[in-house]
């Protein structure tokens, strides 16, 4: 009896402990928020600038005469990996779309790639994926951004440019 009532009395104590945990959860994932303003600021000055990515910016929902600038790089797998930055001249808006182009190691081009889109808050906002037919010409499948696979392959990306900062740095400066 004198245990229920001691475990009762510290009842409180221990529900604000634990709310205090939740409530401290979202500072806890702020501070591994993605850094995608630095790399947007570093990309911008050293990427490669004025690609139009027509076809893939259509199939993440933007303007089909999208012009970006982006930063690519091939992994030890042979994936070329790429982030891109359109800001939007209508409306100012900025957009960051991710891509895994799947390429082998040899130079030959796989069949299909992952595409993401996202800005600076990190928030999958659309995800498609591009086969390639024999002339080159991409088609484009929508991937619901709830589905598993999406959830994944954008995952898998921010991992794979949450390491690059460093190297982004190093890239030599492009003239605007």
């Amino acid at each position: 009896m004198a245990t229920r009532k001691a475990t009762a009395a510290r009842l409180p104590m221990l529900m604000a402990a634990l709310l205090g945990g939740l409530a401290a959860t979202p500072a806890a994932v702020a501070q591994e928020a993605l850094p995608w303003a630095k790399y947007v600021e570093i990309i911008e000055r050293k990427g490669i600038k004025d690609v139009p990515e027509g076809d893939a910016c259509a199939a993440l929902g933007l303007p089909q005469t999208c012009t970006v600038v982006l930063a690519p790089y091939r992994d030890s797998d042979g994936y070329a990996h790429v982030f891109s930055i359109f800001r939007d001249p209508g409306t100012k808006a900025l957009h960051i779309m991710l891509f895994k182009d799947w390429e082998s190691m040899y130079g030959r081009r796989l069949r299909q790639g992952n595409y993401y889109l996202t800005g600076l808050d990190g928030q999958l906002r659309a995800a498609a994926v591009a086969s390639r037919e024999k002339e080159g010409k991409r088609t484009w499948t929508q991937v619901q951004i709830g589905s598993p696979e999406a959830q994944k392959g954008f995952a898998d990306e921010v991992a794979f440019w949450r390491g690059k900062q460093e190297n982004l740095e190093k890239e030599p400066e492009r003239p605007q």
